[in-house]
């Protein structure tokens, strides 16, 4: 599969709960290998898992606003991959995972 093709990709827990979609990931350089993958929190799975929205970043440039959470997903909670991608956890699994940063 294209890494491409992961980009938007639904991510179904393995209670059927939609925790998300994956729009990024990492790797590391001296491996090649996917380490996470970043994963944008749905609304309904914030509420559930409590995470806090980040804040408006004001600076010397324009500020940065983001009204979405973006988890780092280590690559070894990932099941399978179809038309979505399947956890091998429930949803209350991923209350814990840390945000990604830029």
């Amino acid at each position: 599969m294209k890494i491409n093709k992961i980009n938007g990709m639904k991510v179904i827990t393995l209670d059927a709960y939609t925790l998300g979609e994956v729009v990024g990931g990492h790797f590391n350089p001296e491996t090649w290998e996917i380490t996470n993958l970043d994963l944008k929190l749905s609304k309904e799975a914030n509420e559930k898992l409590g995470y806090i929205k980040p804040k408006i970043e004001i600076g010397l440039k324009k500020p940065k606003l983001s009204t979405s959470i973006i988890l780092c997903l280590p690559v070894s909670y990932v099941k399978s991959m179809g038309s979505v991608m399947t956890l091998t956890e429930n949803l209350e699994a991923f209350k814990d995972l840390k945000v990604c940063q830029e």
